[in-house]
């Protein structure tokens, strides 16, 4: 995902995940050890606000989000084989 947000970063692409980890410092030191620069947002784990919000089912939960802010994708899994089809959709998405 990291390569479809730098491709497109001129485009307006943004990247973020959203992390139960319980410690900023172990994700700060994940991103640094992966050369990974896309913003995390931290969600409580008891809580879990941002992912019953969003109704995340699993882990990882990808979504693509157009600029009027409707969900235009939801996947639960990753699988690197879908990079090409996430991209043609990006794609789309960026052109309008």
């Amino acid at each position: 995902m990291a390569i479809l947000a730098d491709r497109h970063a001129e485009e307006g692409l943004l990247l973020f995940t959203v992390s139960y980890d319980d410690s900023t410092s172990h994700v700060k030191r994940f991103l640094e050890e992966k050369n990974l620069s896309f913003s995390v947002v931290m969600d409580d784990r008891e809580k879990g606000t941002t992912g019953e919000t969003y109704q995340v089912g699993g882990i990882p939960t990808l979504f693509l989000i157009g600029r009027d802010g409707r969900i235009v994708e939801k996947r639960i899994g990753y699988e690197p084989g879908h990079l090409g089809e996430l991209e043609a959709k990006v794609e789309a998405l960026v052109r309008g």
